[in-house]
């Protein structure tokens, strides 16, 4: 099992064997997943909240937008950006801190080697926040590195906990691993767009069948030439009805991407912003939300404010906004983003509702 440390801007790498000592290895030398330490990977306790709630939690935590997966009670997440290394599969050492940590509020310690240690803090409720990483001449260093942690995140006199030699416990470890571009649940997008596809083909055969045999007993009823006229009018407007409004079809007809489409609204969903797909376009819808702070309540952010930040954002590569439009005197913003060969659709923009200093953005977009 391979073990990387963030150090800085880089990566230390450890080849992590039983019963062997901690041997360095370069990050080529690592297999296609590692086992990693970083000050961006946390495991949090958030009960009872909406997948909603839940993004706008981990996005105050990271700062970032997180990419994250429910393990157990707990969440694990980290920045989007930092959920692979050098293309490898990642899994996060500080969720089995999560389960070691048996006094909470602690500092969990482990050594790696002789001069390196990795310090957690574990708050209150068991979640597990930033690591830090130090190089130490003994266990008083990393005692006194311990509390000096301890005191700068508000758990001052919190227990120190160590941890066996890593290569004592980590081999053979079962952690979660972090999804990765493309994926759901851990699986391909494409792979749930074929299921889905199948089971469709599977339905529309039992449906076929029933409507055969719901025009069986018509024939009997009707003469042999009317029968047909109607079986064919009936299913006509059936493949007419299934086809204007099965998703599969539509998607297939308009070549829709998935990953790229969740790649975008990833791009421009921030708290406050409600994304959605309608006729192959998506809509930002700014003023809608609640922002909460961190203790659960807090002020409204203004939509103008949240409407600044969605232009300042770079537009996705391939998509480009071709309608905005201002509600209730700019107390709500629509803005609708359309791939590239998507004709622009006149602006509605209410000009005098729009903040100081956003005239301006919308004039560089083409928007006023």
């Amino acid at each position: 099992m391979d073990l990387a440390v963030r150090l800085g801007d880089g990566w230390q790498v450890f080849r992590v064997q039983a019963g062997e000592s901690v041997r360095r290895i370069s990050l080529e030398e690592a297999g296609p997943e590692v086992v990693r330490c970083s000050p961006g990977d946390r495991v949090l306790h958030l009960p009872g909240l909406s997948s909603g709630k839940v993004r706008e939690a981990l996005m105050r935590e990271l700062r970032s937008i997180p990419t994250y997966r429910h393990w157990g009670t707990w969440i694990i997440a980290c920045p989007h950006s930092e959920a692979a290394i050098a293309g490898r599969r990642v899994r996060p050492l500080a969720a089995a801190v999560a389960e070691k940590a048996h006094e909470h509020p602690s500092i969990v310690t482990m050594r790696i080697g002789d001069r390196l240690a990795v310090m957690w803090p574990v708050g209150r409720d068991g979640s597990v926040g930033a690591c830090e990483v130090a190089a130490v001449e003994s266990d008083a260093d990393l005692e006194e590195f311990a509390g000096n942690l301890a005191a700068s995140v508000g758990l001052e006199g919190a227990k120190i906990v160590p941890l066996d030699a890593v290569e004592q416990w980590l081999p053979g470890l079962a952690l979660p691993e972090y999804p990765q571009e493309g994926e759901w649940f851990g699986r391909p997008v494409v792979w749930y767009a074929r299921a889905f596809a199948a089971g469709t083909a599977v339905l529309m055969v039992v449906a076929g069948l029933h409507a055969g045999a719901a025009h069986h007993r018509l024939g009997h009823a009707l003469g042999q030439g009317r029968r047909e006229k109607v079986q064919m009018r009936e299913v006509q407007r059936a493949l007419e009805r299934w086809d204007r409004g099965h998703v599969n079809v539509v998607a297939q007809r308009e070549a829709v991407d998935f990953a790229d489409l969740i790649r975008v609204a990833q791009t421009l969903w921030r708290p406050g912003v409600k994304v959605s797909l309608a006729k192959g376009h998506l809509i930002v819808d700014i003023g809608n939300t609640q922002i909460n702070g961190a203790a659960g309540v807090g002020p409204r952010e203004p939509a103008a404010q949240i409407l600044h930040q969605v232009f300042s954002t770079p537009t996705p590569k391939g998509w480009r906004r071709i309608k905005i439009t201002v509600r209730n005197g700019g107390s709500f913003y629509e803005v609708v983003y359309g791939r590239k060969n998507t004709p622009t659709q006149s602006m509605v923009l209410g000009g005098r509702h729009l903040p100081p200093g956003l005239r301006n953005i919308l004039r560089e977009h083409g928007g006023a």
